[in-house]
Parts: structure tokens; C-alpha cells; sequence
């Protein structure tokens, strides 16, 4: 399985409550840091689900301090190959901050080398995989760029993929927009399994 897409280091700030505009809140306790985004949270569950399961990570993350701590937890698992990551840049990250009172977490979010991956990422030539897992649309800029014959770059890399006998997977990222139909609909037509992280 190849999992690609979103790698990004998450700063979770717990808080009181959400302020509004001009307000100001109590940050309640340290901050934590972990990875996260599709390709780091489906990956690392995957691999620890079956430790003998040949997994393979499609991405790009910052040459900093944050793309350095998201490399060291994926080499924790010795079944991802990171061969097809590229280190480049500056690392996609976002503030989280969880809302002890509501339960409710908003996500301030910084593209960074995210934004750019694009079809040119895929070696197909050397993805010796049965299934692609991609995520998240409507956060991969490059890949959510309009074609003019698949609707999107990301219908595009799917239709590829899938041409190759690769079975495709896609998630989608929670926005308040009105994107969903111009950059999420054209992949379906190539998506054998959709498994939507949304509200």
C-alpha cells in the first residue's frame, strides 16, 4: 500500500473556550506535539496493524526541524519506506486548538511543502503497490489545480493509477467552502474507496 498526500506536524493546544474576535483565552496547559495529516496518521496505523506489511510514503515534507521530527517517527516502523518522500523546503504545519469546554477543535493550518506535490512525485516505475491511499483533497494545491480533461490534477492521478491496476482510496478535509463539488467530485469517477474524514 502507498499512502500519500498531507505530512504535517500538529501543535495541540488545549484552551478554555473559543474567543471571540478581540478576546482572549487561557491556554490551560503545556502544548503537545505529534505528526499527523492522511499520509502520516494512515501510514504509521497501518503499519502498526500489520508490522509485516510492505508500506510505502509519497510526500513532502520541510528540510527543518519539523520535517527531521516527522522523518524520525515514520522511521520508528521499519515496514514504511521513505523512499519517495521529498525533503524540501519549509514542513506543512498546523495549531490545534481543543476546546476543553465544547470538546471542539479548530485547526489553524500552514500548506507548506504540501502545497506543491504533484503527479512529477509518483514514480511509477518504482510504486510496486496494489492500492493508493491519497488525502487530503481541498489541501494539496497543486494536486486540486483544475485539468482540462479530468476536472482535476488529483482525477488525473487517480485515473494514472488506476490504469496501472492500482486500486485508488481518497479522504477530504474538513472545510467551510463551496469547493467539495469542483475538486472533490471529479476524483470520484477514479476512487474505488472513499473514506471521507468530514463532518
Amino acid at each position: 500500500i502507498a499512502v500519500a498526500g498531507n505530512m504535517i506536524v500538529d501543535m495541540l493546544y488545549p484552551i478554555a473556550g473559543i474567543p471571540k474576535p478581540g478576546e482572549l483565552t487561557t491556554i490551560t496547559e503545556d502544548a503537545s506535539k505529534s505528526i499527523g495529516g492522511c499520509l502520516c496518521n494512515d501510514i504509521v496505523d497501518l503499519a502498526k496493524l500489520d508490522p509485516q506489511m510492505p508500506l510505502v510514503a509519497v510526500g513532502r515534507t520541510g528540510d527543518d526541524d519539523s520535517g527531521k521530527y516527522i522523518m524520525e517517527k515514520l522511521q520508528e516502523h521499519k515496514n514504511i519506506d521513505l523512499s519517495h518522500v521529498q525533503v524540501t523546503g519549509v514542513s506543512s504545519f498546523t495549531l490545534v486548538m481543543a476546546d476543553e469546554s465544547s470538546k471542539q477543535r479548530t485547526f489553524y493550518h500552514c500548506r507548506g511543502g504540501n502545497a506543491a506535490l504533484c503527479e512529477e512525485d509518483f514514480d511509477w516505475d518504482k510504486l510496486d503497490v496494489d492500492m493508493l491511499h491519497i488525502g487530503y483533497i481541498l489541501l494539496l494545491d497543486t494536486l486540486d489545480e483544475d485539468d482540462a480533461e479530468y476536472g482535476t490534477k488529483m482525477a488525473k492521478l487517480l485515473h494514472t493509477a488506476q490504469a496501472k491496476g492500482i486500486k485508488t482510496s481518497i479522504d477530504v478535509v474538513s472545510e467551510a467552502s463551496d469547493r467539495f463539488a469542483k475538486k472533490v467530485c471529479p476524483a470520484l469517477k477514479y476512487t474505488d474507496y472513499c473514506v471521507i474524514n468530514e463532518v
